[in-house]
């Protein structure tokens, strides 16, 4: 079903609940429990149908910068801290940590978040550190 169809049917079986309430029509009036019966239906197959919903492979990150640039070890304990901190307010500091794990099936959805996350957050980190410290961490694959 394309989603003309399902806005279409949506919208028949709205006419139909709101004409029933009509006193001229002869129908039996719905009750208020068969309206939320019909509206979980169609909100699961709207869900089914994935047009609502969330969509994992559709997650937008937005990283303030780090003002804080690492130079190597004279600062990195102030850089670490402003790390943690900034990707802890998104809820992706795991990313860094090492257990964080690329998930193996790479047709799945986890993995592509997985990916465009791990990816934003590299090149955000990258974009916090020092040309000297970039040429030994560039070629890493993933944040942690």
């Amino acid at each position: 079903m394309d989603t003309e169809e399902a806005r279409k049917k949506a919208e028949g079986k709205a006419n139909k609940a709101s004409n029933s309430g009509s006193s001229g029509g002869g129908d039996p009036l719905i009750t208020k429990s068969e309206m939320k019966s019909e509206m979980r239906s169609m909100i699961l197959e709207l869900l089914e149908m994935g047009m609502i919903g969330s969509r994992p492979h559709e997650l937008k990150l937005e990283l303030m910068p780090n003002d804080v640039k690492l130079e190597g070890s004279k600062n990195y304990l102030s850089w670490a801290r402003r790390v943690k901190v900034l990707l802890g307010g998104k809820g992706v500091e795991h990313y860094v940590a090492e257990d964080c794990v690329e998930p193996a099936n790479k047709l799945s959805p986890e993995w592509k978040v997985w990916r465009t996350t791990n990816s934003t957050i590299v090149a955000w980190l990258l974009a916090s550190m020092s040309p000297s410290v970039i040429k030994m961490v560039e070629a890493m694959p993933t944040a942690t």
